[in-house]
């Protein structure tokens, strides 16, 4: 059985805890595709084509990222009645304060029939990954964490395996539902885009320095880069997730009120990193 599984992730967090879901999961003897949402579209027919599949997020707003649920919505209006067969589950990263974001996410999906296997909630290290602070020499990945991820793939795993049928089984529940966080999540989804708007403000793009390489419109999600038309940071379109600011080999993004930041490039900078190649839980507790 092919399992893809469509994440966003602009610091690689979100990617890393992926990997390791997928890792349980092969253990097992499913074959695992991680699908970054930027390509989604390369493949039309990957979940009509697949029995079960994953999304993985991290938290804006106390909720999935607003590319990753515009791509759910898609995926719940399709008129294709072999969806309410799917299985699916959920992957969040964030910085302490997830806001019963999985709850919200799975509905979107739910109320088309889909069948709701599992969530995953990870509280990373960095907290906000963003800007690389002397702080994060002082932190590290809980390796428990690592194996939650790792046995959160292999209990959904299971699950798949006990019947093709997977109506009515029961959940892997590694996540929280929090108070109120329904209601927080509505006033900030009011504030998420005239904050995006706001900030797009102090992003500069600096036109002597770029090349036209092109890699800060192919990452970026939401096409709000255009390089031909000399568009960058689309008010309208930008989610603010500093893919084209970290990735620029020009240096030629930058914040005006931070020109010189230097950026967290992904979870093999801390402490307690684990390759997802080298993870195997199973063999080395058998020992």
């Amino acid at each position: 059985m092919n399992i893809p599984i469509i994440y966003f992730s602009s610091s690689n967090n979100t990617k890393y805890i992926c990997e390791i879901v997928s890792r349980g999961l092969s253990s097992l003897g499913y074959s695992v595709q991680l699908i970054p949402i930027q390509k989604i579209d390369n493949y039309p027919s990957i979940i009509e084509e697949s029995d079960c599949f994953g999304v993985g997020s991290p938290i804006y707003a106390m909720n999935f990222t607003p590319n990753i649920r515009e791509w759910m919505i898609k995926v719940a209006k399709k008129k294709n009645d072999s969806l309410a067969e799917k299985g699916f589950f959920l992957i969040d990263t964030n910085a302490g304060l997830p806001g019963g974001a999985i709850s919200k996410a799975k509905q979107i999906l739910t109320k088309r029939g889909l069948n709701f296997l599992g969530g995953l909630e990870i509280t990373v290290p960095t907290f906000d990954s963003v800007f690389w602070v002397d702080y994060f020499k002082y932190v590290s990945w809980d390796k428990n964490k690592i194996k939650r991820a790792y046995y959160f793939g292999k209990r959904i795993g299971n699950i798949l395996k006990e019947n093709k049928n997977i109506d009515n089984k029961e959940i892997v529940k590694e996540y929280r539902n929090m108070p109120l966080s329904g209601l927080l999540s509505h006033i900030l989804g009011y504030i998420e885009p005239l904050f995006y708007k706001f900030i797009t403000k102090v992003m500069v793009h600096d036109f002597k320095k770029c090349n036209k390489c092109g890699i800060c419109e192919n990452l970026c999600p939401t096409n709000a880069i255009n390089i031909d038309e000399n568009i960058f940071f689309d008010p309208e379109k930008c989610i603010f997730c500093f893919l084209c600011l970290r990735k620029c080999p020009k240096e030629a993004n930058y914040l005006k009120i931070y020109p010189n930041a230097e950026f967290f490039k992904d979870p093999s900078q801390i402490k307690g990193y684990i390759d997802p190649s080298e993870i195997n839980f199973d063999l080395k507790e058998s020992k």
